[in-house]
């Protein structure tokens, strides 16, 4: 198999530091996501309802941030 690659043993630095930085990223993507999604809601409120609803997303989403 030309270019991969079996590492065998701990992880080294660098690799970990890459996997720690994949995670953040996809928990970046997913707070910039739910605050656009906030944004839209927030938009077509009707009710108060409807703010807390919007609110729990992007609440959920700095949960799953805090969680890196």
């Amino acid at each position: 198999m030309s270019g991969a690659r079996v590492t065998l043993g701990a992880m080294t630095d660098d690799e970990n530091l890459d996997g720690d930085l994949a995670i953040l990223r996809a928990g970046l993507v997913a707070l910039a996501r739910s605050a656009r999604q906030l944004a839209e809601r927030v938009g077509e409120a009707s009710d108060v309802d409807d703010l807390y609803d919007a609110a729990r997303v992007l609440n959920d989403a700095i949960d799953l941030v805090e969680q890196v």
